[in-house]
């Protein structure tokens, strides 16, 4: 069957929605009817995407705002969210406030605020080494389309997936948790056919350093055998 192909109104639309997101798509139905659906599946996971990315931003940044705040004024700030949050759910903000308690308890083992900001620093130079190794190696497996915010997607995904039981060198859901993720991703028909390579390779080069450096310590002595078991 012939594509329809695109006029004036469609090109203006996928315009419209790619440049302003979720925002505008969902209050514009009867517009998105001129649109084929190839183009407005695109757009739809595109406009998805961008709203799941900037929420998951939004909260972090929220989330670091209220911990620096906690940290500075405890009590200040554990009576605001209690005050605010009891009025949405008292269960959920009763377990909140513990984990939040929590975790500033175990702040207070800290030796010292200079300490706490290289810890900070160097957790932040891991996690973007990582997210950046994720977008290199889209170019190793042919997968040129993976940008940095589709590596840092796959990175968030594959982390929360693989806390997941499973076997050893988490088989199974290591696959299954790229294979999520990738699927929010907008690639080229090119490019998911090289997903399973990126997805194995990947596997095989973080188990082989993890067991190697294993080895490496287990055979020098710095870690018995026993300690394993």
């Amino acid at each position: 069957a012939r594509q329809k192909r695109f006029g004036s109104v469609d090109h203006f639309l996928l315009m419209v929605i790619w440049r302003d997101g979720p925002w505008v798509w969902p209050l514009t139905p009867l517009g998105m009817v001129w649109i084929s659906p190839p183009a407005l599946r695109k757009a739809a996971i595109c406009a998805a995407r961008d709203w799941l990315v900037s929420v998951a931003g939004s909260g972090l940044r929220l989330a670091l705002v209220v911990l620096v705040a906690a940290y500075h004024r405890r009590e200040t700030t554990v009576g605001l969210l209690e005050r605010f949050g009891r009025r949405i759910s008292v269960k959920l903000t009763t377990k909140a406030l513990g984990l939040l308690e929590s975790f500033l308890d175990g702040l207070k083992v800290l030796p010292d605020p200079r300490r706490l900001g290289l810890f900070l620093l160097m957790t932040i130079i891991y996690w973007s080494a990582l997210g950046v190794g994720m977008t290199l190696m889209g170019d190793a497996a042919h997968i040129p389309d993976l940008d940095l915010t589709g590596g840092f997607a796959l990175l968030t995904v594959l982390t929360v997936g693989i806390m997941i039981p499973a076997g050893p060198g988490f088989t199974g859901t290591f696959e299954l948790a790229l294979t999520a993720g990738f699927a929010l991703l907008v690639l080229a028909p090119e490019s998911r056919e090289n997903v399973m390579v990126y997805t194995l390779v990947l596997h095989v080069a973080q188990l082989g350093v993890q067991v190697g450096w294993g080895a490496l310590w287990l055979f020098t002595g710095q870690v018995r055998f026993g300690d394993l078991m």
